[in-house]
């Protein structure tokens, strides 16, 4: 069964697995105490597997008020990692050399688009999907060259059905090469 030894914390919410070139999985996640939305310093920390069930607490790589729902990738040639904050209302940039000590960076641009993980594409570019963190209705698209500097391209990637709300959208690449993407659903909620 899948178990993190050493939790400093008394739970792991929003975990983002990485396969590391050595074959590991690095696992990140926001290690908070019962109520995952609290005041104070959120903190973001990794845990190490060799099989991708039973992992080690590595530590916290980076604490910063209000952070929830981590995602990281590496560029080619360092660690990114786009986290939302719920006290800054917007997903906050850090980037790491090692993938275990991240600096502060600022504010994702555009602001107010929650996203995920970007892909790294055959260009050596990355391509980032997200949602309009106000309305959640639709699915858009962002290009970069550095995995720092985002352009939001033009259109609509998905548009939520009559009702509903469309968040976290995370696209994978599968064998035969065709790309699929999943996301939640939920109910349209009444915002004022």
């Amino acid at each position: 069964a899948f178990a993190i030894e050493g939790l400093s914390r008394q739970k792991a919410v929003d975990p983002c697995p990485v396969r590391l070139e050595n074959g590991k999985v690095r696992l990140y996640y926001y290690g908070c105490a019962e109520n995952p939305d609290g005041p104070g310093g959120h903190a973001i920390f990794s845990a190490i597997s060799d099989d991708g069930i039973r992992f080690r607490e590595e530590k916290a790589v980076f604490t910063r008020e209000g952070l929830v729902d981590p995602d990281v990738f590496w560029t080619g040639k360092e660690w990114i990692m786009h986290v939302f904050s719920l006290t800054e209302h917007g997903t906050v940039v850090a980037r790491s050399s090692d993938g275990l000590d991240f600096r502060h960076v600022g504010l994702l641009e555009p602001a107010r688009i929650g996203v995920t993980a970007p892909l790294r594409l055959s260009d050596g570019t990355f391509r980032m999907y997200g949602f309009d963190q106000g309305r959640q209705q639709n699915f858009v698209s962002l290009r970069s060259k550095d995995g720092l500097k985002w352009t939001k391209e033009e259109g609509v990637r998905l548009t939520a059905p009559e009702g509903k709300e469309i968040t976290d959208p995370f696209v994978v690449r599968l064998a035969d090469g065709t790309w699929k993407m999943f996301y939640k659903l939920s109910k349209r909620m009444r915002r004022p």
